[in-house]
């Protein structure tokens, strides 16, 4: 859709993916135990802005006023989020059911889903094959939308309009990710495991499982899934990557694809990291920001637009707190609870008040209560502290 201490991730997902923060793609902030109200910005032809109009934002609006929100994740054309009840809304587009309302009839504002209780909501796919994956309390996942590559893991390829539980591991989920047509989830006992089209994600298992498979025998700390590539953690801070890597994304200094985990760097030293398209943002130990990949858009940073194969460091403040990425934009927040955005710019998506791409950084507003936040493709959700001067320390 993620500090040591509060290790938070997002992604996603691009289309996925994530969302900053996590429990991967999502949320698991020391701060997520305090409530926060949601803003959106960009693209808004599905009301995937939530703010129930289909009218393009360039500049942050709230949505609504519930200030109840825990987690939540930008998708392709999707929100979704997460109250600090569990109860899970969902909006935007519906084509494919992937809301999990039973219809297919897309909202411009939240809608509840259901009645269970949930802590993590992350979305796959894109405009044509779209679906969400929702992991309940009691560490059950659930899925719905598209299921022609058998992404909702629930052992068939008919796609669904309500959420359907993912079969295998039934409530022994931690944490969950997706990418294009394959999803990645890690278990309580840290086991890493993945279904749908995994022929580039995980090579040496079957290239498209219906139902969960375990993946190498390894125990992972978070996961976080590309298009069609994937990062991991370690406890220890070690980041791995597999995969296609046309662009430098799994950051190994070439452009190899990997068929099994492949270690970034020297053992350790990372503690945060969420995938685009084919880039890759990574939060090190010491609070740096680095990034690696495909750079069209400048979605890297680093003020060129220009591929990098190996980690980069952006800029040269110890002070970045968790990060999000999906398809061609990026997005962090800085322990000052300053929200910075980077790439592509074409609906406003970055939240800037223009649709001016940008190759660096550059500071969304000058609110300093941002708690956390999520990039979409073309737009973006982030969560502030209420009737608060300072995100608490």
């Amino acid at each position: 859709m993620t500090n040591p201490a509060y290790r938070v991730v997002i992604n996603d997902g691009l289309t996925s993916n994530v969302s900053i923060i996590d429990v991967d793609d999502l949320l698991v902030l020391k701060s997520a135990v305090i409530p926060s109200n949601l803003s959106s910005a960009g693209y808004n032809s599905y009301g995937q802005l939530g703010d129930n109009t289909t009218v393009l934002k360039s500049s942050p609006i709230q949505i609504g006023t519930n200030t109840q929100w825990a987690s939540f994740s930008a998708g392709y054309t999707n929100s979704g989020a997460i109250t600090s009840a569990g109860n899970l809304f969902t909006w935007g587009n519906n084509t494919y059911g992937q809301l999990g309302i039973n219809s297919l009839t897309s909202y411009s504002s939240p809608v509840q889903v259901g009645t269970a209780t949930y802590k993590q909501v992350v979305w796959g796919g894109g405009l044509n094959a779209s679906f969400i994956l929702a992991l309940a309390t009691n560490g059950s996942i659930w899925a719905s939308g598209t299921n022609t590559f058998r992404c909702l893991g629930d052992g068939t390829f008919v796609s669904k309009s309500s959420l359907v539980q993912v079969a295998v591991n039934t409530n022994n989920w931690k944490s969950v990710t997706a990418g294009a047509v394959y999803a990645l989830a890690i278990t309580n006992n840290n086991t890493l495991w993945g279904w749908g089209n995994r022929s580039l994600a995980w090579s040496s298992a079957t290239a498209i499982a219906s139902t969960p498979v375990q993946l190498g025998s390894d125990t992972w700390e978070s996961v976080s899934g590309g298009y069609d590539f994937a990062m991991a953690l370690l406890a220890n801070g070690s980041l791995y990557g597999w995969g296609l890597n046309s662009a430098g994304q799994l950051g190994l200094g070439d452009l190899t694809t990997r068929s099994s985990p492949a270690i970034v760097g020297a053992i350790g030293g990372w503690r945060a990291v969420a995938c685009g398209t084919d880039h890759v943002l990574a939060i090190a130990n010491n609070g740096t920001l680095w990034s690696w990949g495909g750079n069209f858009y400048g979605q890297l940073g680093i003020g060129t637009t220009v591929d990098k194969s190996s980690p980069v460091q952006i800029g040269t403040l110890t002070t970045w707190q968790g990060v999000s990425a999906n398809e061609y934009t990026s997005l962090a927040v800085r322990s000052n609870g300053t929200l910075w955005t980077w790439g592509n710019n074409i609906f406003g998506g970055l939240g800037l008040g223009n649709g001016v791409n940008r190759s660096s950084p550059a500071q969304v507003g000058n609110n300093i209560n941002w708690k956390t936040a999520s990039i979409g493709r073309y737009h973006m959700l982030a969560a502030a502290y209420p009737n608060m001067s300072l995100p608490p320390s």
